[in-house]
């Protein structure tokens, strides 16, 4: 892979994670998704506001680099299908 290739996929790799974690914080928790995320967060051994807000920020970063590198990862499959010499 080129090093500029690498760079370009890993500055958007970086730009999908950053808008999908906006995204995802900008998302209000319903009652009774709170108390279950507090249970959860319980099981996990983090209790308080700070440590659940902390948790939620991992999962938050976890779920968007998922997504942000899988959507980058078929992006660059299906445009070197495009780009594949025909024979």
């Amino acid at each position: 892979m080129k090093p500029f290739k690498i760079v370009v996929n890993v500055a958007l790799t970086l730009a999908l994670a950053t808008g999908f974690m906006w995204a995802f914080g900008h998302i209000p928790f319903s009652d009774s998704m709170a108390a279950a995320y507090a249970r959860f967060g319980g099981l996990l051994g983090f209790y308080g506001d700070e440590a659940l807000e902390d948790l939620y920020l991992y999962i938050t970063m976890a779920v968007s680099f998922l997504l942000a590198a899988l959507l980058v990862w078929r992006a660059n499959a299906a445009l070197s299908k495009q780009t594949a010499p025909r024979t």
